[in-house]
């Protein structure tokens, strides 16, 4: 958008370390001069504390490396009443932030922040009978306040002009850009999927959505979503004239090895491991996959809270010696690049960043029949299948089909490479700038009134 012309500004409501580079890392691209940035909040150091800060942190962080000692990132303690602790470091070991999460629902109940010298920015946490945080306290703050009213009393007081265009891309924020003021065009992003479960499209909203969407549903002059099915039911649950607007995100093809060898009995699976996730699908799945094709082998990469409920799953079926759990990878592309097909039993997708990723390095996708991504980018029989939800007998003769038939696997790897069309940087900027401009004309419209 700054490359089209237009004045961009960049407001931070939560915290994060973040120099020039690592915003930039964290958005996803480099910044350009003259981007203005916001933050809500400040650190109560002195510019030679964060300096004395620096260098006690940099000499800790070399002696580390040099001793090829890890770095802890995040510690995870499970609390025995469905809950868990956890403490992430950034990337240099610093303390970030202290958690407390739901388990099974992954829902965060409190979250403090920390700046490099340990001292607590902010404090977040539900209040009384919410199921998502709702009330925080910055350290220069005398009593907690409610993150919306304090959030939108900042940004309003930023005095932004008529035919501004405000975009949350968190059911969090919502609530703030829907009560800016009306000379103001606002957009709210739908990076998830907004359904909790249930198959139709008046299925129970997520925590998150029901109190940041369901109460501004008629605020906000465009509602963006990934897939053209997310939108469908949207307006199915908001009306017909609900502005949702579907567009694909990029993925861009990342390239590998041209040499790299593919092993076509390997089934792969990435992303995180917790429930929703399913995981254990595959391995009921993968019985009947061994009576057949008796060396394929499944590589499980990605780290979470299931670990140890899934590998009691894989004990009681006798099958530790078919599955790897290998961790975090920050090579997926290698790893879709040397299987022979990868695999999505998630109970509820948005689009399915994994499934894109998998087929643009020529590795074919059998996936559960779930909203809302799969079906966006898989051609049931073409670069990969389909399967009904829940069905792992399925799953597990479509996994066969894939694994033991070499030209089936090889023509779905190709095409599963023209999946670049679909989630190409040119669509995806001038949708984008197409929806930006309409909304600054409705801005402006009520500007005027």
């Amino acid at each position: 958008m700054h490359d089209a012309g237009w004045e961009v500004r960049i407001a931070l409501l939560t915290y994060g370390r973040y120099r020039k580079k690592m915003l930039a890392r964290a958005l996803g691209g480099s910044i350009p001069d003259g981007i203005q940035i916001y933050k809500f909040w400040t650190s109560p150091m002195s510019k030679s504390a964060i300096a004395i800060a620096w260098v006690r942190h940099m000499s800790y962080y070399v002696a580390m490396r040099l001793m090829r000692k890890p770095l802890p990132r995040n510690i995870i303690t499970p609390l025995g009443n469905g809950m868990q602790h956890e403490l992430k470091y950034d990337t240099y070991g610093r303390l970030l932030s202290e958690i407390e999460r739901e388990i099974e629902t992954n829902v965060v109940k409190t979250r403090v922040w920390f700046d490099t010298g340990r001292n607590p920015i902010i404090r977040e946490w539900c209040a009384p009978g919410e199921e998502i945080m709702t009330m925080f306290q910055r350290y220069s703050d005398t009593e907690p306040q409610t993150m919306v009213a304090a959030r939108t009393e900042w940004l309003t007081e930023l005095d932004l002009p008529a035919g501004t265009v405000v975009f949350s891309d968190s059911p969090i924020t919502y609530p703030v850009v829907a009560q800016l003021p009306e000379k103001l065009g606002k957009v709210f992003v739908l990076h998830l999927n907004h359904l909790k479960r249930g198959e139709s499209a008046l299925g129970i909203l997520t925590p998150r959505m029901e109190t940041g969407l369901e109460p501004f549903a008629d605020h906000p002059d465009a509602v963006v979503c990934a897939t053209p099915d997310q939108g469908e039911d949207l307006k199915e649950r908001y009306g017909e004239h609900f502005p949702v607007v579907a567009i694909r995100p990029v993925v861009k093809k990342i390239e590998t090895p041209s040499d790299a060898v593919r092993d076509r009995h390997k089934i792969v699976a990435v992303g995180r491991l917790v429930d929703v996730k399913r995981l254990d699908h595959v391995f009921r799945a993968l019985p009947a996959v061994l009576n057949v094709i008796p060396d394929a082998h499944m590589d499980i990469w990605g780290s979470g809270s299931d670990q140890e409920r899934l590998e009691g799953v894989l004990a009681e079926l006798g099958l530790q010696d078919a599955v790897t759990f290998c961790g975090y990878t920050g090579n997926p592309e290698m790893v879709f690049r040397t299987a022979g097909c990868s695999v999505l039993t998630s109970r509820r997708e948005s689009f399915g960043l994994a499934v894109t990723e998998s087929l643009l390095q020529g590795c074919p996708v059998i996936s559960y029949d779930v909203k809302y991504g799969p079906r966006t980018v898989i051609r049931d029989g073409v670069n990969g299948y389909i399967v009904p939800d829940n069905d792992v007998e399925a799953l597990s003769k479509r996994i066969i089909d894939v694994l033991s038939n070499p030209e089936l696997q090889d023509s779905m790897g190709v095409e599963g490479l023209k999946v670049a069309e679909l989630v190409d940087r040119a669509h995806f900027t001038k949708a984008w700038l197409q929806l930006a401009d309409d909304v600054r004309q409705k801005a402006l419209a009520r500007a005027t009134k």
